[in-house]
């Protein structure tokens, strides 16, 4: 049984295409002065902004492409006058 996976980039699509352009997770670490569990746990779930953003220049993406639930859009009402 398969279950849907939410919007935005798989997980595995996401490192694939990093290690296309030749950055491993231990790689993005070392270059963010991060633990490669940091780095393993954004991949998936968007945790850390930081991680999010380099990893989406590096793929030339908006971080919102590749983690949607993390950039959800906040409707805010207009102040009254």
């Amino acid at each position: 049984l398969m279950l849907p996976h939410p919007p935005g980039w798989h997980p595995e699509d996401t490192k694939a295409a990093l290690r296309k352009l030749g950055w491993t997770q231990q790689r993005i670490a070392d270059e963010l002065d991060l633990c490669r569990r940091t780095v393993l746990l954004t991949i998936q779930n968007g945790r850390s902004e930081r991680v999010c953003e380099f990893i989406s220049m590096l793929l030339g993406v908006q971080p919102q492409d590749i983690w949607p639930s993390r950039y959800r859009l906040v409707r805010t009402r207009p102040k009254d006058e």
